[in-house]
């Protein structure tokens, strides 16, 4: 069985991350495309079936068509990506996808209340995720094609914790919040 350990390539104290930092492969002559497939993607025991994309084009990195799934519950598509310095720290702004297959047991894992519990099926988003400073902004959240201004003003700036677990029960939180605004 393939894993990879995402922790450990995207740490920004780790060569991969230093290398990207150093702007060296921003060079227009160089070009790579690759892929790396995993069945199980680390530190996130229910993340699953990634196949990491990463392209230089020119100088320009970007993990373009990037997948992976929360179990069989929700797939994830990453586009329009870049990957970039900003004030000295390595950035990823991308658009994602998220189409949801089993919003129950969404539900059911978030330990939302029933009377929240609406239909979902796709969501689109802006992210950027800044790498040294463990923060992520989440923009322009479409639910079912639509913009909710509540559900993006609580959604806006989700902020990686410590653990794995204080980021879990974070998480649920900060999701159901947006849940119960949406819910209405």
């Amino acid at each position: 069985m393939s894993i990879i350990k995402l922790d450990q390539l995207f740490n920004p104290q780790k060569i991969f991350a230093q290398l990207l930092k150093t702007q060296l492969l921003n060079n227009k002559n160089i070009n790579i495309n690759t892929s790396f497939n995993a069945k199980k993607i680390m530190p996130f025991k229910d993340l699953v079936n990634l196949k990491l994309n990463f392209k230089i084009d020119q100088g320009m990195f970007d993990i373009n068509e990037t997948t992976f799934s929360w179990l069989n519950y929700v797939d994830f598509k990453i586009s329009n990506s870049l990957i970039y310095m900003k004030n000295d720290e390595l950035v990823l702004d991308g658009n994602m996808t998220i189409d949801i297959n089993d919003f129950n047991e969404i539900y059911k894992f978030l330990q939302t209340p029933r009377n929240y519990r609406k239909e979902i099926n796709k969501m689109e988003l802006n992210f950027v995720y800044n790498f040294d400073q463990k923060t992520t902004t989440l923009n322009n959240i479409k639910i079912d094609g639509d913009i909710n201004n509540d559900v993006n003003k609580i959604l806006n700036q989700y902020i990686s914790r410590d653990t794995i677990l204080q980021n879990r029960i974070y998480f649920k939180s900060l999701i159901n919040r947006a849940i119960k605004s949406y819910a209405g």
